[in-house]
């Protein structure tokens, strides 16, 4: 089966569910890097998930916040990306400013986190990612 041999490759993942289980067995919730918990009647799939995908969002979360405070104008938050409107010759200074707030809080806060990227990208104008066949 496919995710037995997943769970071979990655022996850290099984330990980690199987803690996330006693977990909530013992306390009833689990808690992300941010300090939300997530309640549960009884361990399941989503415990995992729950963890990873909300943690994202406390660091993301943290750095949209940053980036207001640094006077970054934001136009638009679409699930894990920023854009943000700026004249032509601050694009490429504001985008390493980006790259570097959204990657940067996981490690300020002691968290460690393996392969944590931030990628900017700059354009004219909206459409011209998709012009580019830009994916993210």
């Amino acid at each position: 089966m496919v995710l037995d041999r997943w769970y071979r490759a990655y022996p850290e993942v099984g330990r980690l569910k199987r803690k996330l289980r006693e977990r909530v067995e013992k306390r009833g919730y689990i808690e992300t890097v941010g300090g939300r918990r997530h309640y549960f009647d009884e361990p399941n799939h989503m415990l995992l998930n729950r963890l990873i995908s909300g943690g994202c969002a406390d660091l993301f979360k943290r750095a949209v916040i940053e980036l207001h405070e640094l006077r970054v104008p934001i136009v638009l938050l679409v699930h894990d990306e920023v854009v943000a409107e700026v004249d032509e010759d601050q694009a490429d200074e504001t985008a390493r400013l980006l790259e570097t707030v959204l990657a940067r809080d996981a490690r300020a806060r002691g968290i460690r986190i393996t392969g944590l990227v931030a990628e900017a990208t700059t354009a004219k104008r909206w459409s011209d990612f998709k012009q580019r066949g830009y994916t993210p």
